[in-house]
């Protein structure tokens, strides 16, 4: 009798696990990853960017980053986010901190 797992059915489960998990993200954080471009759209006055080299690359991603959990916090403090998925508006706001002394430390070490 063949006991290894069936390729295909593997493949479709994994799909549905993912969309279990993508639902359940969404409920808990809302879709913080749309709210995060209004967010600097309004910052940015609707002008275009130019991010010009590796520092405004990094920049930019922690600092996007931290406006994420921004929305994830409030969504689950404020809003009706619930945590679904093992991570908590502590958690999120835990990750918001990792974040900013990542950043001070990068840009400190630019001097």
């Amino acid at each position: 009798m063949d006991t290894k797992p069936n390729c295909k059915e593997t493949i479709i489960k994994e799909i549905y696990d993912a969309v279990d998990l993508f639902e359940r993200k969404n409920q808990s954080y809302s879709d913080a990853w749309t709210k995060v471009g209004k967010i600097l759209d309004i910052i940015f006055e609707g002008e275009t960017i130019a991010l010009t080299g590796e520092q405004d690359y990094i920049v930019m991603e922690i600092m996007t980053r931290k406006i994420e959990k921004l929305v994830r916090f409030l969504w689950q403090t404020i809003g009706s986010g619930k945590d679904l998925v093992g991570e908590t508006a502590l958690d999120t706001l835990k990750d918001d901190g990792i974040y900013s002394f990542m950043l001070l430390g990068y840009l400190k070490t630019l001097k």
